[in-house]
C-alpha cells in the first residue's frame, strides 16, 4: 500500500530488456500502480516520471486516477537519452552514433532500444497476476511520444497512443527527396547569412534552430556509403518507424492515435506534409508549440490525457473528429472553411496564420513564429466554420492552423484541421 495517501498498491521491479550493446545488459525499472482491491484490466504506460527509489512511492496524478477509476492499472518505465548516466556501461553517445553510421541498421539507434523497453515493460506488467488482459494506452512527450508510436507498430497489445512532439509520417524531407533537401539547405544558408548580418535572437537559444532536419545521406557518404545505399536504408527502416507506413494495419487493428506535434518543433518538423499524407489522423496542432515552447497565448490547453484515458477506458465520448479544410483566395482575402464530419459541432474555433514560412525542417521554419496578433475567432453554425483573412501585399504564401474545442465530461478537448499552406499569386 502506498505511503502517500494509502489509496493504491505499488510495486517497483527491475527487468532485463535486451543485450542491445555487446557486453552490456540493459535493465530498467518498472513501476506498477493498481487500486487497493482486486485486479485491473489493461493499463496506461509511459516511459517518463518514474521514481526509482525502492521505498519511494509515486503520487497518483489526476489523469492516472481516471485510469484507476476505470479499472485499469498504471505502468511507468524509464526511457531516457542513451548515455552511461541513464544506462550504465553503455559507451558514449558518439560511439553509438558511429555504429549506426557504419551499419545503417536502425537496431543501433535509440528508437530501437526505446521501443524494446516499452514492449518488455508491457510484458512485465501482464506477467503480474494483478494485470489481466485489456487495453494498453501508451503516451508521452518527445522520446516518450515517439516510443509509443513505434511500439504500436510492432506490438499488437498497444491499443491507443497519445503522442506529443513526435513524428508520425514518412514525408519527402524524411525520405531525403532531392528537392526537399535542396530547399532546406538553401534556406539554412540564408539563415546563416542573416545571423551574420545581425538577425535578432528568437525565442530560443540559437542551437534550437539547428536541431531540425539533418542530412543523414551527407554524413554516411563521408564514411564510404553511396547515396543510393543510404537512401535504400532510410526507406527500409521507414516501415519500422512511421505510423504513415503502417496506417492501414493500425486502422484495421483499431489503434487510436491522438497526436500533438506542435507547429514549431525540431522533432515534428514536417507537420504540413503530415497533414497532407494522413488527413484522418486526430491531431491538435498547438500554434507555436514545441519543445520548450508553450505555444501561442490564444491556443487551447494541450493537456488531453485525462480525456483520452476516459475515452479509451471508460467509453466517454471522443469529442470531435478531424475536420476538412478548404481555402479560396479572392482578391486580397483568403476565405477558409472548416467542415466537421459526423455531425461534429465545436463550441469554439480559432484560426492562426503566418506568411512566407521557410521549408519544413529548416532553421527559418523553427525561427519564424505565428505573430501574436495573427489570430481570429472563426464564425460558425453546426459543423461548418469560416474565416476571412485580409492578405498582406507582397506575400507569396500563407500558412494556417485552426483549433476547435468541445467539452466532454467536463473536460475541454481540442483538435485541428490539417495544417494548410496556401500559395498567394
Amino acid at each position: 500500500v502506498d505511503t502517500i495517501d494509502g489509496t493504491t498498491r505499488q510495486k517497483l521491479i527491475d527487468i532485463h530488456v535486451d543485450d542491445w550493446w555487446q557486453g552490456v545488459e540493459i535493465r530498467v525499472p518498472v513501476r506498477f500502480v493498481v487500486p487497493l482491491d482486486g485486479t485491473v484490466e489493461g493499463f496506461i504506460i509511459s516511459g517518463s516520471g518514474l521514481n526509482e527509489e525502492s521505498d519511494g512511492d509515486t503520487p497518483v496524478s489526476a489523469s492516472d486516477r481516471v485510469a484507476l477509476d476505470a479499472g485499469a492499472g498504471v505502468v511507468t518505465t524509464k526511457i531516457r537519452a542513451l548515455n552511461p548516466d541513464h544506462y550504465p556501461n553503455l559507451p558514449p553517445p558518439g560511439v553509438l552514433q558511429a555504429r549506426f553510421a557504419e551499419t545503417l541498421d536502425w537496431r543501433y539507434t535509440e528508437y530501437y532500444l526505446w521501443g524494446a523497453i516499452m514492449m518488455r515493460s508491457i510484458t512485465a506488467a501482464f506477467d503480474d497476476e494483478l494485470f489481466l488482459p485489456g487495453p494498453v494506452i501508451a503516451y508521452g512527450n518527445s522520446k516518450n511520444g515517439m516510443t509509443p508510436l513505434i511500439a504500436s507498430i510492432h506490438d499488437e497489445r498497444v491499443t491507443a497512443v497519445r503522442s506529443t512532439h513526435a513524428f508520425t509520417t514518412y514525408t519527402p524531407i524524411r525520405a531525403h527527396e532531392p528537392t526537399a533537401i535542396a530547399d532546406v539547405e538553401s534556406a539554412n544558408e540564408a539563415f546563416a547569412a542573416a545571423r551574420a548580418d545581425g538577425l535578432p535572437q528568437g525565442d530560443q537559444e540559437w542551437s534550437y534552430y539547428g536541431k531540425g532536419f539533418s542530412n543523414i545521406v551527407e554524413a554516411a557518404t563521408t564514411i564510404g556509403w553511396t547515396a543510393d545505399e543510404v537512401l535504400t536504408a532510410i526507406d527500409r527502416f521507414a516501415d519500422d518507424l512511421y505510423v504513415s507506413e503502417n496506417w492501414d494495419e493500425l486502422t484495421k487493428r483499431g489503434v487510436e492515435i491522438f497526436s500533438i506535434p506542435g507547429s514549431h518543433d525540431w522533432v515534428a518538423y514536417d507537420v504540413p506534409g503530415t497533414g497532407a499524407i494522413l488527413p484522418g489522423l486526430r491531431t491538435y496542432i498547438v500554434p507555436n508549440g514545441g519543445h520548450a515552447r508553450n505555444g501561442h497565448p490564444e491556443a487551447p490547453n494541450k493537456n488531453v490525457d485525462a480525456a483520452f484515458f476516459a475515452e479509451q477506458l471508460a467509453g466517454v465520448d471522443r469529442g470531435l473528429e478531424t475536420p476538412e479544410v478548404s481555402t479560396v483566395v479572392k482578391g486580397d482575402t483568403l476565405e477558409v472553411t472548416v467542415t466537421f464530419p459526423d455531425g461534429g459541432v465545436p463550441e469554439e474555433s480559432k484560426i492562426f496564420w503566418m506568411y512566407d514560412r521557410g521549408p519544413d525542417g529548416s532553421a527559418w521554419y523553427l525561427y519564424d513564429l505565428f505573430p501574436v496578433e495573427n489570430w481570429a475567432v472563426m464564425s460558425g453554425k453546426g459543423g461548418v466554420w469560416t474565416a476571412a483573412i485580409p492578405l498582406e501585399a507582397g506575400r507569396t504564401s500563407i500558412d494556417i492552423v485552426t483549433t476547435h474545442t468541445v467539452t466532454v465530461d467536463g473536460r475541454v478537448v481540442p483538435i485541428s484541421a490539417p495544417y494548410t499552406r496556401v500559395p498567394i499569386n
